[in-house]
């Protein structure tokens, strides 16, 4: 029994034309902000990258996970190069204070999801099944399954 380890088809938009590459949730945003430096000689603290629509600046730190990042399998991330270098990439002055605060940032970003009337099951199978984008037809179904088993619980409803 082997195992398999999940990964995530990535398309980068560069000056000079387009990367795919297929990486690992487990690489990390600095070992893939390399490999676009050696696509388009963008050193990878001068990259800006670009996702969603309307396209957001997303500046991950190196460290940070491909898995930990809104990144789905699929994704189109335009690279710009920047005037200065990211700031993810240049060590902080001061460390920053997160006594009796919450330190993690969150991050929002728009997808596009089919128009199948699943509105409700398409974020919630989203965010329980790993990004997975597919989750709603079966979160359907078994709610579907559920409301048909039990007609005598759910008769006002239906």
């Amino acid at each position: 029994m082997t195992d398999t380890v999940e990964k995530r088809k990535l398309n980068f938009r560069t000056p000079k034309g387009i990367l795919r590459l297929e990486e690992s949730v487990h690489s990390t945003c600095g070992e893939v902000a390399r490999k676009i430096e050696q696509f388009c000689s963008i050193a990878s603290g001068r990259q800006s990258w670009l996702v969603g629509y309307p396209p957001q600046a997303f500046d991950p730190l190196p460290s940070s996970q491909l898995g930990e990042t809104p990144l789905v399998n699929g994704d189109t991330i335009t690279v710009k190069e920047t005037e200065k270098e990211s700031i993810s990439q240049q060590a902080p002055a001061v460390a920053p204070v997160t006594e009796g605060k919450d330190s993690n940032h969150a991050r929002m970003f728009r997808r596009k999801i089919a128009d199948d009337n699943s509105c409700l099951f398409n974020p919630i199978g989203y965010v329980l099944d790993n990004r997975n984008r597919t989750a709603a037809v079966v979160l359907r179904d078994a709610v579907a399954a559920v409301v048909v088993s039990c007609e005598t619980c759910l008769a006002t409803a239906l």
